[in-house]
Formats: structure tokens, C-alpha cells, sequence
């Protein structure tokens, strides 16, 4: 690895410090490190102190220079008197001080100085950069030792080089990133954008069953496409429907939709026919209502002036008038009949129309639903009708899942102002030069140009665009800020006085590898994603992949250039976003002065605290002495999280942090065993929606409620009698499923073999002859056009019969799932298919494209799962250059999702397909608040307490400040009117909860009680101590060996 150390080793030769010429003696401010300060052994070098000249080095001219700047150096430092020294953040020692300690090639004066020795020794050591010594030959040691050559040294190379750059030329850096983001979105949109709102194929597994039967009705079957239906309730709540009053409310919405423009035209490419006044017939759509007991026509019922008693009597008949067979469930809910089989009750009127798949149908629709809804408004304001109207086309579905996305695209913006408010108030200070709140202004900017960015290259890809990318947005905004509070904040703690571009090379080796490895655990969380079967989980983490690695470089370049801008403006003495008011000395002055007055409070205390306290009995560093400051301003939020680490590991809070954890993690596991899948498709649209009354009292009011599935009989000869027999066992085995309680209405098979068993004259012909004049009757030609598929030789090629699933709840995942593999059981065992890939009998409905996503749901979660905790396991080993790392990320991040699923079914959240997208990207989430803190602890030194204390005052503020962004990106999701923002809301909350109780509470306790040491076994008492105080708290040099 490039290290700073290693730069500065060529001083072979150099005079003593106290011969350097005096241009190159600094002030104490430039010339020691920013935290540093001298050790027992330069103390001991250059003398104690003592007025009374006893110090051992006070009479060597040569040392009096390093005593004099000791002492300056001692009045302003933040370490107690018997501090030692400590290393820059490179590690590497000040040009003075290495010429104090020798250079090592025995030719300077120091070398010969015993005093010096220990000092020059730790110091070659040190920069040795590995938690073993060299003498290690252990397994461990050598897989550190390469994972920091061959993948730190590296990455932090590449990252240099990228953010070297952007600090270089930071303008041009803001300009490019800006135009190009603009750019790949626009080419995105103008290119191969396309919008995918087919919630049957987006949510049905690629290359399973139904999908494949999907593509064969549709597309060879040679069946007419399945029409694009048109429903209408007319209900009383309930209350009884069948009266004259009810059948007129039933003929005025019939012909409200049929009198509209356009119906005629829609229709005749409709699969029914009607007769004219000529005799003539002509197409027209499909209509099942009680209307159609007086031949759908309105004058028929009028001119007839029934009572209720004659209307109940007309409709209990058991055809229609042109000779079809009454299926009365269809056309009515609930009916019920005297002792002389007339109808007595019904809760609800059911109306179907048929429309043609075509586009004009569709703007037809439209239409319907406006009218639909003003007649509503007319019913609902006369007091006199009792009669409600409910509505539900073909396209609602979409139409108002896309108005769900509409009313919360506002979200979007409203999330971008309050991650920016925040960012602005988390970078503010009192200052008015060193208030930074342009800077996180810039930080949202460079989230929300990954997103642009990530849109527009997968825009141009081709990836459609769904319903679920929506939440991209939210997302982004609540996990792409974290890695510029971590920049920002290691960038802060480096020595304001060396050039900005050395701070930025400072700041990215310190934090590099921590944010590439929480990039990459998060983009491999959504990569993971990638290998769903279910398109919309597919294209979702397709776009988050890419987003989150570009989110990566912008950050690194973007903000970073961002970053040097800002700083050259506080070194131009610039207002914070008034950037073109130059502030002048005294106004400066005067607006720092509330922070002098505190830094000089505090000085005061430390000076107090060296004057009675006992410096040998010392085990850790004091809060107020943790780390010197390197600017005026010192985070709130810093100064808390040494307060709070040193609470935090008092004994008593650890055994009571242990037993909380252990208890919500009891707690947590039995609320996931609880968890069920559950899915309601009315819960995706908004609460107002129009859908949700109409199909309330369609399952309210309806005996048959379910499902209607088709049973398809191809590739056979269904002229030959054994075949049919065949067909009729497997609808009868179909009809056998618990979840079928009646036979089909109408079956072709067994109403053409009892129409020639009442044909005398046909009993002995063929069976062609025998269907040919079945099927010329009109009501059967009417009944089973659509039913049966012939070729030009009228020999029926395939054909079908339709099904009730009346006995299964649409609310209850479980029975769903257990109706398709039932039903497939079934298929499965058939004679006819024995051996076949592609069955010849089967069962399909569209309802099995969202109940195969059930299906397959939970075990590809649990696989996900397993493939999530096992990748960021091995990315930890891979990053963190120590074998014990996996015993942490593993069982943590396994407790962390085990409590996620606690949480979630706590909250109400079932498993469905939006808590499915939620749950497969949490892993990737959660593991950050575990990384950045875990990384940390093992790059610095010292002992468990001592490492734990300094890890979370260098990073648990950036890490809860990461937290708190995820949670402001989400919260307005709160206000979503949906359950997909609903439930993703709430999937973030715990996860955020969860995250940052167990990185910065959890682990911690856990790190303070079994975390590595440095050489434990190496000093004595006395050493460890002063080892845990030489330490500086943000290095990422390591010293010694690491051992458990």
C-alpha cells in the first residue's frame, strides 16, 4: 500500500532537528501532526520540563530546539502531559521528529542517542502497516498481509487517482457530472424508453408454467383473445335486490353503456350476434345480465308492467328466451328460492359486457367510466333510490395503480427538500466562513444526479420502466447520502493547514475502503436481486445495481470536487452561501468568537484535569481528550459520541445492553414465525379508489365468489369416444378439488353426447356428422363458439370448459397457492400426460400468473437470503484484512434480518410481492451500519476498550447521521395513499432502527467484551496502557499483531 510513511522516508542523512536550517523549523501548529504529541521517550530525549534543569537531555544544545517545541506544542495540545507521541494520519512521524528519532541508516545523530532508540524502533514498526508483526508467518498473517496488497493498496490506488483528479480540477469535475448526467437522461427518454404496466407479467416467474400456457391461448391455441371485461353492480348493501324497482335500475345502466358513442363500432369485432328488424344479424358484444330474461331490451320489459311478483317469476325460468340455458349465479348473488323453486331473494344484480381486445375498446372504457360515475353521482343524490352502482373495467386496475404513482410522484421532490434541509442543518454552523450548508446542499445534488444518471442508462438499455422503479428514488435518497457524511467527516478531521489536495489523498486513504465496501455490499444485495425469477423484482434491482455504483463515483468525484470548492472558499474567507460576500478579519473574528471562548473553556478544563489526575493509572483517553481538534468547530454530535461510548461501556450497561438485544432478538424471532403471506391487490390502489366498493360487494354479496379457470384439451382426438372419456374424468377430478364445490354449467362434452343420445337419427352416424348438426343449433353454436376451436375440415383441433374455484378466499395466500399445485397434481397424474414436459390436458386462468409468484415467493426469499449473508460475509473477509471479521458480519447481519422479519410482521406487514422487494434488498442495507463501524475497529489500535471508544468517536457519527438520512429519505412515504410506499416505509423504519441500535449499541458492547487486541501478550501492564494512549484515534496504520 502507498503509505505517507514510506514517501517520507528518504531524510537519510539530515542533520539533527536542532541543526535544521531555520527555514524549515515551523511553527508548532505546521510543524507536529495534527495529532499528534511526543512520547515518554522524547520527553525523556528532550528533558522534563523542570525549572530545576533535571531533565536528562536539558544540556544537550542539539535537544534544546525539540524541548522548546514540546512545550509550546504541550500548552495547546488536547492529550494530558504524559501523553507520548502520536502518528499523523498516515502514520508517518514530522519531517522534525524523524530527524529526532534517526532515519534508520545509522548516520544521524540520533542514532547514536540510547534515548532515541525505542522511539526510532516503534516508529519503523509502525509503519510497517499490518495488524501482525513480520516475524508472523501464520496463516492469518499472510492472508492480511495480502488482502491489504493485492486489494487495499489497489482500490485505494484507483480511488486516489479518481478523486486526485476531481480535486485538481474540481470545476470542471462539477460541470461534466452535471451536463452528463442531463445528457444520459434525455438520450434515455428520446431513445428506447418504454413503460411495462402489465401487472400479470410483471409479477409471474419467467419461464414457468402459467407463463407458458399464457403464450399458447394467446398466440396459438387459435381461441379468440380473451375479451376485456366490463363489470356493473347495482346492490342495496346487502338488502334484497329482486324487485321491478331493481330490474329498471339494471336496464337503465345496460343502455347507459350501450346508447354511449362508440359502442356499436367497438363491437363489431365483438364475438355475439344480434338479429336486425330485417332479420339480418350483425356482431356485437357479449352481455350477461338479469336483462337478458327479457331479450336485453328495455320496451320488452316496459310494454310487459310487472309486478315484483311477476318479475321474480319471470326470472326464475331456466332459459332465456333465444333458447341459452340460464347460469343465474352469473346474472345475480345470493339467490334464494321458495318450496315452488321461484326465486325469492338476491343481494346483488351482477352485469358483464364482453368488449373486443382492441384499442378502440380501450378509449371506450374510459368513456364507460366516466358515465359510470356521473350516474352514480345522480343515484347517490336521490334520496328516494336505495339502489348503488359499482363499476370495474379492464383497465381500472392499471388506471388507478397508476394514479397511485401520480398522487405520490409529489413525494419525490418533497423528499429531495427535506433531505436537503437536513444535510443543510447537519453541515451548519455559526460561523459564517465555515458553515457549510452549500456543501450538503451539493451532497443531495450529487444523489439525485446518480439517479438521473442510472434512469438514463438503463432508459437506454431498454429496461422497462414499472411501477416498482418508482420507489428507486426513495431509496437512493436514503442510502446514498452516507458515504458523504463519511468523506465529509474524515476530510474534517485532517490538519487544515496542509493543502487541500493532501487532505482530499488523506481523507480516501482513510475512509476508501470503507465506502467501496459498503457500496459493494449493497450493490450486491440488489445484483443479488438480479437472479429473481419475477420480472418486476428483475428490472427493479437491475436499476439499483448501477444507481448505486454510480451513486459510488459521484461521490467520490462530484462531492468531492464540491468538497475542495467549499474549502477554497473558507480558506478565501467567503460567506457560506452567500459566496460572493467576503468576510472581513474582525467579522470573522466576531462570528467565531462564541467558539473561542468554548475552545478556550475547555483548554482550561484539560490544563485542570493534567493538575489532578493520576496520568499512570489511566486506562483510555479522557472524553475531552480523545483527539486534538483540527478546526474552530467541533460536531455536537462527535463530542456526544465520546460521551456515549464511555457510558456505554460501564459494566452494567453492557450486561443490560446484552439481555435487551437477546430479548428483542427472542421477541423478534417468534414474531417472525408468525409471518404469513398475504396479499390484497386493492391494498396497491389508492384509498379513494373505486375499485375497492365494487369488489366489497362483489365478495360480500355473492355466494359463488372465486375464480373461473379454463380446462384445455389439445392434441388429441376428441372425436374419439375414449378421449372424451378421458376429458370428462378430468373435469370430474378438477370438480373433486376442495376447492370446487359444483360442476360446470356447461360442458360441450356432456351436452353433445346427451343431445345424440336424444337424437335417434343420429346414434348411428359419425361423429362428424353427429357435431355438425350439434353444433348448427344456435344455441349451441351461441354457447361453445368460444369454447371450441375447429380446423377448415370442421374437425375440432382443441377446445375448453369453464370452471369454478367457488370455495377458495382471494385474501388467503395459503389456499391460493395450494389451489394451483392442487389443480397441477391433478394434470400431472393424467394418463394422457404421463411423461409429458407439455401437458395435453391442463388447467389455466390469469389468476395463476400472481399465484405462482406466491409460490415461488418464499423459497426464492430464503435462497436470496442465504446468498446475501453468505456474499457479505465473504466481501468482509475479502475487505477486512482479518479472519475474525466473518464471525461478526454473520451472525450479526443473520440476528439483524431475523429481527427484520419480526418487525415487519409486528407491523401488520404480511409477505407479498412489495414486502418480497423490500426483504430481498434489506441485507445490503443493513450490513452498512455493521461494516463502517467493524472496518474502523480494526484499523485502529490498542485494546478492546480503547479501539471501541475511538471507533465509535471516528465513525458513529457518521454512521448515525447515515441512519438518520435513510429515515428522513422514507418519511414521506408516510403520506403515501398506497400500500407499496406504505409498506416500503415501514420495511425502512426497522431497518434503520435495527440498523442503528445494532451498530452503534450492540456491536460495540459486543467488540468492547471479545473484540481483537494488538499484542496483548507482548507488554506489560504499563506498556498496554501507554500503548492505549500513544494511539491516534482515526490512523488507519496499524501496530503489532491482532489476536482474540
Amino acid at each position: 500500500m502507498t503509505r505517507s510513511g514510506d514517501d517520507d522516508s528518504g531524510h537519510e542523512g539530515e542533520p539533527p532537528a536542532a541543526e535544521q536550517p531555520s527555514t524549515l523549523v515551523k511553527p508548532a501548529a505546521e510543524e507536529l501532526d495534527s495529532d499528534s504529541s511526543l512520547s515518554d521517550q522524547n520527553k525523556t530525549a528532550v528533558g522534563n520540563g523542570d525549572d530545576d534543569g533535571n531533565g536528562n537531555a536539558d544540556g544537550k544544545p542539539e535537544l534544546q530546539e525539540q524541548k522548546a517545541r514540546f512545550q509550546q506544542h504541550n500548552e495547546n495540545s488536547y492529550y494530558d502531559d504524559a501523553a507520548p507521541v502520536a502518528l499523523d494520519s498516515d502514520s508517518s512521524l514530522s519531517d522534525q521528529n524523524k530527524s529526532a528519532v534517526g532515519t534508520g541508516d545509522g548516520n544521524d545523530a540520533a542514532d547514536g542517542k540510547p534515548e532515541l532508540q525505542e522511539q526510532k524502533a516503534r516508529f519503523q514498526q509502525h509503519n510497517e502497516n499490518s495488524y501482525y508483526d513480520d516475524a508472523d508467518t501464520s496463516c492469518g498473517a499472510q492472508w492480511s498481509r495480502a488482502i491489504l496488497r493485492f486489494i487495499h493498496e489497489p482500490l485505494t490506488n484507483a480511488m486516489l487517482v479518481v478523486s486526485g483528479m476531481s480535486a485538481r480540477n474540481p470545476k470542471r469535475t462539477v460541470a461534466f457530472v452535471i451536463f452528463f448526467s442531463f445528457a444520459m437522461l434525455v438520450l434515455g427518454l428520446l431513445t428506447n424508453f418504454n413503460v411495462d404496466v402489465d401487472e400479470d407479467t410483471l409479477w409471474s416467474p419467467r419461464r414457468s408454467r402459467p407463463m407458458d400456457h399464457l403464450d399458447w391461448v394467446d398466440n396459438k391455441s387459435g381461441f379468440p383473445r380473451e375479451p376485456r371485461f366490463l363489470f356493473l353492480n347495482v346492490h342495496i348493501d346487502g338488502a334484497n335486490v329482486l324487485a321491478t324497482a331493481g330490474v329498471e335500475r339494471v336496464f337503465e345502466a345496460v343502455d347507459a353503456v350501450r346508447n354511449l358513442p362508440g359502442y356499436d363500432e367497438v363491437c363489431l369485432k365483438g364475438t355475439a350476434t344480434k338479429k336486425s328488424s330485417d332479420g339480418s344479424t350483425t356482431p356485437t358484444c357479449n352481455l350477461f345480465a338479469a336483462t337478458s330474461f327479457w331479450g336485453d331490451d328495455a320496451s320488452n320489459f316496459d310494454a310487459d308492467n310487472l309486478t315484483d311478483e311477476e318479475t321474480l317469476a319471470a326470472m326464475s325460468v331456466s332459459t332465456y328466451p333465444d333458447g341459452t340455458a340460464v347460469d343465474i349465479e352469473s346474472v345475480i348473488g345470493t339467490p334464494t328460492y321458495d318450496d315452488e323453486n321461484i326465486l325469492k331473494s338476491a343481494r346483488i344484480f351482477l352485469i358483464r359486457f364482453d368488449l373486443p381486445e382492441t384499442d378502440e375498446a380501450l378509449e371506450f372504457e374510459e368513456l364507460v367510466l366516466e358515465t359510470m360515475f356521473d350516474m352514480q353521482d345522480d343515484w347517490n343524490a336521490d334520496s328516494s333510490n336505495p339502489y348503488k352502482l359499482e363499476v370495474f373495467a379492464e383497465r381500472s386496475f392499471s388506471d388507478e395503480f397508476t394514479r397511485a404513482i401520480v398522487i405520490d410522484i409529489p413525494l419525490v421532490p418533497l423528499v429531495f427538500v427535506v433531505m436537503s434541509i437536513f444535510t443543510c442543518v447537519v453541515f451548519f454552523r455559526r460561523d459564517y466562513v465555515k458553515s457549510k450548508m452549500i456543501l450538503g446542499f451539493g451532497a443531495v445534488v450529487s444523489v439525485f444526479l446518480s439517479i438521473m444518471t442510472g434512469y438514463g442508462l438503463l432508459f437506454l438499455c431498454g429496461i422497462p420502466f414499472t411501477s416498482m422503479t418508482q420507489i428507486l428514488p426513495f431509496i437512493m435518497f436514503g442510502i446514498g447520502m452516507d458515504d458523504a457524511f463519511i468523506i465529509s467527516g474524515s476530510f474534517y478531521r485532517t490538519d487544515p493547514n496542509k493543502p487541500i489536495e493532501a487532505r482530499v489523498e488523506e481523507t480516501i486513504r482513510d475512509v476508501g475502503v470503507s465506502i467501496i465496501l459498503t457500496t459493494t455490499t449493497s450493490a450486491v444485495a440488489f445484483g443479488l436481486g438480479c437472479i429473481s425469477s419475477i420480472p418486476a423484482v428483475y428490472w427493479l434491482c437491475l436499476y439499483a445495481f448501477p444507481t448505486i455504483v454510480i451513486d459510488f463515483i459521484y461521490q467520490i468525484t462530484f462531492f468531492v470536487a464540491l468538497l475542495v470548492i467549499d474549502e477554497r472558499r473558507v480558506q478565501d474567507n467567503r460567506r457560506d452561501c452567500c459566496v460572493c460576500i467576503t468576510v472581513a478579519g474582525n467579522d470573522e473574528n466576531e462570528a467565531s468568537n462564541d467558539d473561542d471562548e468554548r475552545q478556550q473553556t475547555k483548554k482550561d478544563e484539560i490544563d485542570k484535569d493534567d493538575d489532578n489526575d493520576d496520568h499512570d493509572n489511566k486506562e483510555t483517553l479522557q472524553p475531552e481528550t480523545a483527539a486534538p481538534r483540527l478546526e474552530q468547530e467541533e460536531s455536537m454530535i462527535d463530542s456526544f459520541m465520546v460521551w456515549y461510548a464511555h457510558k456505554l461501556l460501564q459494566p452494567w450497561v453492557k450486561v443490560f445492553v446484552i439481555a435487551a438485544f437477546l430479548g428483542l432478538a427472542g421477541a423478534c424471532t417468534y414474531s417472525a414465525s408468525l409471518l404469513t403471506q398475504e396479499f390484497d391487490f386493492t391494498d396497491v390502489v389508492p384509498a379513494d379508489s373505486y375499485i375497492k366498493p365494487y369488489w366489497d360487494a362483489y365478495d360480500s354479496f355473492t355466494v359463488r365468489g372465486g375464480f373461473i379457470i379454463e380446462a384445455y384439451f389439445r392434441n388429441v382426438d376428441q372425436s374419439s369416444p375414449d378421449v372424451r372419456e378421458d376429458m370428462k374424468k378430468y373435469v370430474d377430478d378438477i370438480v373433486g378439488l376442495d376447492e370446487v364445490t359444483t360442476r360446470p354449467p356447461f360442458f360441450w362434452v356432456e351436452d353433445f353426447e346427451a343431445f345424440v343420445d336424444n337424437s335417434t337419427d343420429l346414434q348411428d352416424k359419425l361423429f362428424e356428422e353427429q357435431f355438425d348438426v350439434f353444433f348448427a343449433q344456435e344455441e349451441n353454436q351461441k354457447q361453445y363458439r368460444d369454447y371450441i376451436v375447429v380446423d377448415n375440415d370442421n374437425k375440432i383441433v382443441t377446445s375448453r370448459v369453464s370452471i369454478y374455484m367457488d370455495n377458495i378466499r382471494n385474501d388467503e395466500v395459503r389456499d391460493l397457492i395450494d389451489a394451483l399445485l392442487n389443480q397441477r397434481e391433478v394434470s400431472e397424474r393424467q394418463p394422457i400426460n404421463k411423461g409429458k414436459d407439455d401437458w395435453d390436458f391442463f388447467t389455466y386462468a390469469s389468476m395463476y400468473l400472481i399465484w405462482q409468484f406466491y409460490a415461488v415467493a418464499v423459497d426464492e426469499l430464503v435462497l436470496t437470503t442465504i446468498f446475501g449473508v453468505l456474499s457479505v460475509t465473504v466481501l468482509s473477509l475479502v475487505f477486512i484484512p482479518h479472519w475474525t471479521a466473518a464471525f461478526f458480519v454473520a451472525p450479526f447481519i443473520s440476528i439483524l434480518y431475523v429481527d427484520l422479519l419480526g418487525v415487519l410482521q409486528f407491523a401488520g406487514i404480511h409477505v407479498n410481492a412489495v414486502s418480497y422487494v423490500s426483504l430481498v434488498m434489506s441485507i445490503g442495507l443493513l450490513v452498512d451500519f455493521l461494516i463502517h463501524i467493524l472496518l474502523r475497529y480494526y484499523e485502529i489500535p490498542g485494546d478492546r476498550k480503547t479501539r471501541t471508544i475511538e471507533m465509535l468517536r471516528t465513525m458513529g457519527s457518521s454512521v448515525f447521521l447515515g441512519g438518520a438520512s435513510t429515515f428522513l429519505g422514507v418519511i414521506p412515504l408516510a403520506f403515501s395513499t398506497s400500500s407499496i410506499f406504505t409498506t416500503i416505509f415501514v420495511t425502512f423504519i426497522g431497518l434503520v432502527a435495527l440498523g442503528v441500535g445494532h451498530g452503534l449499541v450492540l456491536l460495540p458492547v459486543v467488540l468492547s467484551i471479545c473484540g481483537p487486541e494488538i499484542n496483548p501478550n507482548q507488554e506489560d501492564a504499563t506498556a498496554k496502557e501507554k500503548n492505549a494512549e500513544i494511539m491516534r484515534p482515526t490512523t488507519m496504520q496499524k501496530e503489532g499483531r491482532l489476536e482474540v
